[in-house]
């Protein structure tokens, strides 16, 4: 009854302050959503703590608005200052045998307004939190066992990677794994903190451990997983100089980072030494209009000869295991695709990355997801 009383009691509170914000709805800014999260948040972590202490759990609860700091100035999907953070967690004197809470997904900016951090935020923020408290390790539960060498729900015979580098899991959630964002692993691979992924209804499983794996040679030549980026919009930018192609990608990075635009250079099967950008992104809206105001109609630029958009296309990305052999593996996965009717659109390289993209027609993503994982994978299946 206790538990009850306190609930109810936080319940009316959040309500009266809803009831007020209603009140200017007319009016709302952007700082009223990152409130109204907060509130959802908070009451999750009061009624935790209720529960806590009814069992006799000494429980600390750490407000995130007080002690998670960031620097940015949008006010949705921010980035968290770890060195504010810390610092101002380094007050903190909590007892050995105390359970800390934290509500996640919420901060707090420079003007000391609530800020949420955006997709995945509460996996972040526990990232960051083990961080802050310098943690042994850091644990994420979830709906799933772990991280698969791909989709379940598409490839059977996908199977659970039990360890995995930071740098593999950045990579699976880059190109398009979703268990886990790849800005929750960034704290931890600084900070050499382990994390693993389990299943909340199944915590006896195995798990995925990510963390600094060995690096000896079977470990960098084996492929880690195959992901895929549905429904994308490619944009190929033609010139036959070389120059304006990468003064127009350096530019292309700066006006399209808001969009969150990623950028390759290509390798096009159909014409390897054609002077090519690419680019590809989910939405489609409004690119037309800024490649051409920003880069085709500019007369410095008067050597572009044109640009295309093609559209309903897919992203299919090999992770790991790929330096020592990449254009041997991309002949033989060509060939074994064709064999099947498959064409490959083009492919994306990464100078940098151990990342392997081809493109198809989102109609065959799914069975080229098959066929990829049976052709790297085969000796396991």
């Amino acid at each position: 009854m206790k538990i009850k009383f306190k609930v109810e009691k936080e319940i009316n509170f959040f309500y009266d302050k809803l009831r007020k914000i209603s009140v200017g709805l007319a009016n709302l800014s952007e700082t009223i959503h990152p409130r109204l999260m907060y509130m959802g948040e908070k009451l999750s972590v009061d009624i935790m703590s209720e529960i806590f202490y009814s069992f006799g759990y000494p429980t600390t609860v750490v407000n995130p608005i007080k002690f998670l700091l960031s620097d940015c100035t949008n006010y949705l999907d921010v980035k968290i200052n770890l060195d504010k953070s810390i610092n101002q967690f380094s007050s903190l004197k909590i007892s050995q045998d105390h359970i800390i809470l934290m509500a996640g997904f919420v901060a707090v900016n420079n003007k000391k307004e609530i800020v949420t951090l955006g997709r995945n935020g509460s996996d972040y923020s526990a990232s960051v939190l083990s961080v802050c408290l310098r943690a042994d390790i850091c644990e994420i539960w979830k709906d799933v066992n772990g991280i698969y060498s791909c989709d379940p729900n598409i490839v059977k015979c996908s199977h659970l990677i039990k360890r995995i580098s930071y740098k593999d899991a950045i990579l699976l959630s880059k190109f398009g794994a979703n268990v886990l964002h790849h800005r929750a692993v960034y704290p931890i691979r600084k900070f050499n903190i382990p994390c693993v992924i389990k299943n909340t209804f199944s915590p006896h499983s195995t798990g995925t451990l990510i963390s600094n794996v060995s690096k000896n040679i079977n470990c960098l030549m084996a492929v880690k997983g195959i992901t895929s980026i549905k429904n994308i919009v490619v944009v190929v930018i033609y010139s036959d100089n070389k120059k304006i192609i990468e003064k127009i990608k350096c530019r292309i990075f700066n006006k399209f980072f808001e969009f969150k635009i990623l950028i390759i250079t290509s390798k096009n099967l159909r014409n390897p030494k054609k002077q090519e950008l690419h680019l590809y992104f989910h939405k489609k809206k409004s690119v037309c209009y800024i490649l051409k105001r920003n880069f085709m109609f500019d007369k410095k630029e008067n050597e572009i000869k044109s640009f295309t958009i093609v559209e309903k296309l897919s992203i299919i990305s090999i992770i790991g295991g790929l330096n020592i052999s990449y254009e041997e593996n991309l002949k033989n996965l060509s060939n074994f695709l064709s064999s099947y009717d498959i064409k490959i659109y083009l492919v994306l390289t990464d100078r940098f990355d151990p990342v392997m993209s081809i493109v198809v027609q989102d109609d065959l993503a799914n069975d080229t997801l098959r066929l990829c994982h049976q052709f790297f994978f085969k000796k396991e299946e």
